[in-house]
């Protein structure tokens, strides 16, 4: 991957990515799959099809990978509990493949919640596989940098983060 260094107006640095990197090749294909689904703030979804949700920014995302589902869900803690929203989830999952079977991605932009959503899924003893967190605890950062978006491919196991539109991650 190459690219090139740039000031943006605000003042922050930008990284310009001159070619796209194999998982952002990945994730721009599930948005624009006709047959992904895009999970709205707040909710849930299991599926076997390709799933996206967008605009994590104080929000939490947590995906469970099985066999052949995958299960994706944006909350921020003002609208939903982690003990209520991941038991549902889970649930879901097990109804079409065993616990032992799962592992897990975590997305934090709240510390707090994340660390709920980590202890939740440790008391299934459901491994955590991937997990991204911003480290800006107490810090204001523009809001485009706070921004992140997650995709999600139940049929490889793959999840992708995208932040502040430009930069991706495979995180599973």
């Amino acid at each position: 991957m190459s690219g090139k260094i740039i000031k943006g107006e605000d003042g922050w640095i930008d990284y310009a990515i001159d070619e796209w990197d194999k998982a952002g090749v990945k994730f721009y294909d599930v948005l624009t799959n006709p047959e992904s689904i895009e999970i709205e703030y707040p909710g849930r979804k299991v599926s076997d099809k390709p799933m996206f949700s967008k605009g994590y920014e104080d929000c939490n995302g947590v995906v469970l990978l099985g066999n052949k589902h995958s299960g994706l869900t944006h909350y921020s803690l003002a609208k939903g509990v982690p003990e209520i929203y991941l038991q549902k989830l889970i649930n879901e999952m097990t109804s079409l493949t065993n616990v032992e079977e799962l592992t897990a991605v975590l997305v934090g932009g709240d510390f707090t919640h994340f660390n709920r959503n980590k202890k939740f899924l440790e008391d299934y003893e459901i491994p955590i596989i991937g997990q991204y967190l911003e480290k800006h605890k107490g810090r204001i950062f523009p809001k485009r940098y706070r921004k992140k978006d997650l995709a999600v491919m139940p049929k490889t196991k793959e999840v992708i983060i995208c932040i502040a539109a430009n930069y991706f991650k495979q995180l599973a």
